[in-house]
Order: structure tokens, then sequence, then C-alpha cells
């Protein structure tokens, strides 16, 4: 959030997709798409006496990936509702599409990565460490600690996904999107035709 604090929202499960995938209006509703990097637990992390360190989060991840967040509220009002309206709305998360995990993930440099959104094979959107905060592990870490204090903990094969590099951007019926960072495997979905 602006105001500096955390919030976040689980991904539903049926929503969790692989790439390449198609899905219906239905699921990509208002049509927005953001490039994102997910990461994917392999173990619960174990707290150090101060809490969850850097170290801890990257011992208990086991791949990255490329993501395209499907953008989406229930709300009519859509992106300017009330924090706890946002948060009941899962963060506008109408789906997140994953790509092949990465295990050699950890030389990659989050704050220079260069990220490409495509639509129809077009590069709406181009950037060089796009991501507002580009330290992916120190918002891991504030995420997790977040979760412990509420008593919750990431459990091994949940994927949390970091925030988008490239902004938000509207796709329509019939588009083709596809996000690339450097070294990950490119990610992909279709809208459907109504």
């Amino acid at each position: 959030m602006p105001d500096g604090d955390l919030i976040s929202a689980p991904i539903v499960t049926s929503r969790l997709l692989h790439s390449p995938a198609s899905i219906s209006q239905t699921t990509y509703g208002l049509g927005g798409v953001e490039c994102e990097i997910a990461f994917r637990f392999a173990r619960e992390p174990v707290p150090g006496k101060g809490g969850l360190a850097r170290e801890q989060i990257i011992e208990a991840i086991d791949g990255a990936c490329a993501a395209i967040e499907i953008v989406d509220s229930r709300w009519t009002t859509a992106f300017s509702t009330p924090r706890n309206a946002m948060i009941a709305d899962l963060l506008s998360n109408g789906a997140l599409v994953v790509g092949e995990m990465n295990k050699n993930w950890r030389p990659v440099a989050f704050n220079t990565l260069q990220a490409r959104l495509g639509i129809n094979g077009t590069t709406v959107c181009q950037s060089s460490g796009g991501h507002p905060n580009g330290d992916l592990i120190g918002l891991l870490t504030m995420f997790a600690n977040d979760l412990r204090e509420r008593g919750l903990v990431l459990r091994p094969g949940e994927i949390v996904t970091t925030g988008s590099y490239t902004g938000f951007h509207t796709a329509r019926s019939g588009d083709e999107i596809a996000a690339e960072f450097d070294g990950f495997s490119p990610v992909s979905v279709a809208f459907q035709q109504l």
C-alpha cells in the first residue's frame, strides 16, 4: 500500500492456472493483466529467535517463475474501494497464470530484471527493474512475518506472487497475453472470445 502497510489475500486454488492457459470472460472480467514474479515454497520457513529472516525465506523456496495476474474486481466501484473491501475482493485477483518454475532463481537480480508484456504479439510494456520495490525477498520476508503474527504459515507447495513489473494493462476478448522475464520461461494466457 502507498502508506507502507502490508495487505495480502489468498489466491483461490481453482484460479491458479498453468501456462499456456485459456480463460473465459467470467474469469478475466475487466481484463486487467500484470506481469509478476511468483515463488513456490518447498517447505514451511523456520523462524529464528527474531522471527523470519531473508535466509530462512530463501532456504524455503524451491523455485520462481514468470506469472500473469488477471486483475478483476467483484465491486462495481472497481479499484476505488476501502481497504477491507479490497481484501474481501482478494485484492482484485481474478486468477494467476504461472509459468515453468526456475529452480536456479537465486542469482537473479530482481531489482534490474527485464520484463515484457505483450498482447497479440505487440509489446505494450517493457521495463528494466520495473517492480516498485525491487527487493522481492524482502517483501516475502515481510509477508511471511506478517502471516506468522496472525498465526498463519507458508506451507509446502504454496505460491506467492510479489506485484507487477509492468503496471496495470487491459486486454480484451480474444486477446493473447504473454509475459517474458529474462532468465525465466515465458507465460501466456488467452482470453476466450465472448
